[in-house]
């Protein structure tokens, strides 16, 4: 179906293929040069500033994203849209896209995905980000079942850095920690994504007071519950769900609605690794570690992100064996034995005796020598 749209100039009517949207025409009518309208959608092959979209890679339920170019800068990026749907079904969706660029503008840290630029062209709110060529945990256990022990320790170790930072610098938290927020690149890089519902912690968070924001399968009991005053602990509730999910492949609440699924989080006590899957191998240390992350009350839970990443480093290392103590070598003696000395005896003895004969043998001499003068 063919584009319409109207010359500014001179108002000729013309139209284009959907996929020209964004590119530079001249207008036959007048000769004007003019941008074909994206008219609130974009699609493979449109321009949105400087941008060539290529293809869609994911679709959620604000809108979708596309693999895109930077003309200008020579290199690959994400182009994040909101549904023209959505914005007319939810006044709030825009306000929720404009704080995941505002969140995302001011974090910078090698394990949090970069927002490059922003802007609103034709009807269409986007976000330029960077592009994480890879894929996210969710695929990867789906792709591959579930991981290593230390293999997804070393995921947790790097979101919890990366968390420590948002809540140390900014006050922030996430509040939708889940394995499709977790992207890891073809490089091994474990990058967290999606900020568009991460809010910095305030003294007066009132307005928000029974509003239930985050992932059902995710989501810690206070935010469940809508309580106001939530802070970093709900983010290590759900990263402590995100590795049971990649230890077990399962999510540890399953019901036929959310809201089941929210209410198993308030009330019912995590199920053991075991339980989820039989076949996990996963040490003491962890499964202690995780159940100190998923608890009910978040006074039980750790104190600090800094405590999480510490935790993770010494399981991953191992238990540290004592050094055995070497030894002390013992002197050796050397030992001579009797027979030996003896024969030096004897030989100093010999001489000793030969020296005497000669010195007798010559006092006769010289005693003969000396009559005779006389």
């Amino acid at each position: 179906m063919l584009v319409e749209f109207k010359c500014g100039n001179c108002s000729q009517i013309m139209s284009a293929d959907p996929a020209q949207k964004g590119h530079d025409i001249e207008c036959p009518g007048c000769g004007a040069e003019l941008t074909i309208p994206l008219q609130g959608t974009i699609q493979s092959g449109n321009i949105i500033e400087d941008h060539l979209v290529q293809d869609m890679i994911g679709q959620g339920a604000m809108g979708q994203v596309f693999l895109a170019s930077h003309l200008l800068m020579n290199r690959q990026v994400a182009i994040k849209t909101i549904s023209p749907k959505v914005r007319q079904d939810d006044d709030s969706s825009v306000q929720q896209f404009i704080q995941e660029l505002q969140m995302g503008a001011q974090l910078s840290h090698p394990s949090i995905v970069t927002v490059y630029n922003a802007g609103y062209v034709d009807g269409v709110y986007y976000i330029s980000m960077q592009f994480v060529d890879g894929f996210d945990m969710n695929e990867r256990v789906d792709q591959s079942g579930p991981l290593a022990e230390n293999e997804a320790l070393a995921v947790v170790s790097k979101v919890a850095d990366a968390m420590s930072y948002a809540w140390n610098d900014f006050n922030m938290i996430h509040r939708d920690i889940k394995p499709e927020n977790i992207r890891v690149s073809t490089r091994g890089d474990v990058m967290i994504m999606d900020f568009g519902l991460a809010k910095v912690r305030q003294d007066d968070d009132s307005k928000e007071e029974g509003l239930v924001i985050g992932t059902p399968d995710f989501m810690s009991p206070e935010q469940a519950q809508g309580q106001m005053d939530i802070d970093f602990r709900a983010d290590i509730y759900g990263l402590g769900v995100v590795l049971i999910y990649l230890l077990t492949g399962k999510r540890p609440f399953i019901a036929d609605n959310p809201f089941d699924v929210v209410a198993m989080h308030i009330n019912r006590p995590m199920p053991k690794l075991k339980m989820l899957n039989p076949d996990v191998k996963v040490s003491e240390a962890t499964q202690a570690m995780i159940s100190k992350m998923v608890a009910k009350d978040r006074d039980e839970r750790y104190i600090s992100w800094e405590e999480v990443g510490e935790t993770v480093d010494r399981i991953i290392a191992g238990p540290q064996k004592p050094r055995k103590k070497t030894p002390a070598k013992k002197k050796t003696r050397t030992k001579v034995s009797a027979a030996p000395r003896r024969r030096r005896r004897r030989r100093r003895s010999s001489n000793m005796g030969i020296i005497f004969f000669m010195v007798l043998v010559l006092a006769v001499i010289l005693g003969a020598v000396f009559a005779s003068r006389m």
